[in-house]
């Protein structure tokens, strides 16, 4: 998945259902040389290629050019060797080609403001995931003094997305076909429903619908609720 030449370019997740694109960006010159145009805040960023060759069909290129509301997250360097820096989340506002066929991003950064007035509840909870592991690989010390100055009343945001309306009968003939039995580990449900008793499961698109999945019978499938966060968090038993 990682480019050689700049670092890479990682979706986090299956394209079409990813919460965040990682790239990494080496700046010191060379044939393509990815560069800032304004320090920290507008970065341009060389398409990935095989063998020369720019195409936007690539799967990571089109990580962002279709998803321009999916946040790319940018970690630069300054050397060929060393770790990288985290310079913060950004986003493609155009792509330009040119005279030798190279093509390159033009990233501008998203404020913490745009981030947390939102956008999208995956990148919310990307984002979470993001502090997670900064909180745990600090100090356990420096942890516990950030808890004693933090506001014990989180902040409340605005979260826009975007749904599908799905069949309920397509969702109740799902459940009854399952009789109360999980499609992945094949287990009875792990308990009833307290509002009318029934089985607790959750009906799954084998083929994801934002990946052009159909909406019937014959794509779904009653998951408990392991099975069903394995099929979006771990290796997938129906790959999109």
């Amino acid at each position: 998945m990682y480019d050689n030449r700049s670092g890479g370019i990682l979706p986090i997740g299956e394209v079409g259902n990813h919460k965040a694109v990682f790239i990494k960006a080496t700046l010191n010159g060379g044939k393509y040389p990815n560069e800032w145009f304004s320090e920290g805040e507008r970065l341009k960023y060389y398409l990935k290629s095989r063998n020369e060759l720019f195409r936007e069909s690539y799967i990571e290129n089109r990580s962002i050019i279709e998803f321009p509301d999916v946040p790319v997250y940018v970690f630069t360097r300054y050397r060929n060797e060393g770790s990288f820096k985290f310079s913060g989340a950004f986003r493609n506002i155009a792509v330009h080609a040119e005279e030798g066929g190279a093509k390159w991003f033009e990233l501008t950064k998203i404020s913490m403001g745009e981030l947390e007035n939102a956008t999208d509840e995956r990148q919310l909870g990307y984002e979470l995931d993001l502090r997670v592991k900064r909180s745990r690989s600090s100090s356990r010390e420096a942890r516990l003094a950030r808890l004693k100055r933090a506001p014990k009343t989180p902040r409340m945001v605005t979260v826009v997305s975007k749904a599908y309306l799905r069949n309920e009968d397509v969702i109740a003939e799902v459940l009854y076909r399952a009789n109360g039995v999980c499609g992945g580990c094949s287990q009875l449900a792990p308990f009833e429903r307290t509002s009318d008793s029934t089985p607790y499961l959750e009906v799954h698109h084998k083929i994801h619908l934002a990946n052009g999945g159909e909406d019937s019978v014959e794509n779904a499938v009653a998951l408990c609720a392991n099975c069903h966060r394995k099929e979006h968090s771990g290796p997938p038993r129906w790959p999109n």
